[in-house]
């Protein structure tokens, strides 16, 4: 999976956590694997999360697998992303 911060790459075999640094937060853009069936309901396999807060990569999802974690402190709201699911993540400023 390809993690870019702020127009660097990170390491996405890496555990790391991103605290928002702006009052909106980040805007998250997720491209999904080919074949992924979330993908397959998204337009260009993309979806978007505004406002979010935290990233948390190779979170413990407590099924074994790891995770990618977005939460939004702004909006009150989370999700997690299976990492073999994604293709790339890119966090730019809101």
């Amino acid at each position: 999976m390809k993690v870019t911060y702020l127009n660097a790459e990170l390491d996405g075999t890496k555990e790391f956590e991103l605290f928002n640094i702006t009052p909106n937060g980040f805007k998250v853009t997720i491209v999904y694997n080919k074949g992924n069936w979330l993908a397959e309901r998204l337009e260009n396999r993309t979806e978007v999360f505004e406002n979010c807060t935290e990233v948390h990569n190779l979170f413990p999802n407590g099924f074994g697998d790891k995770a990618i974690a977005f939460e939004s402190d702004i909006r009150a709201t989370g999700t997690l992303r299976q990492t073999h699911e994604v293709e790339s993540v890119t966090i730019e400023l809101q």
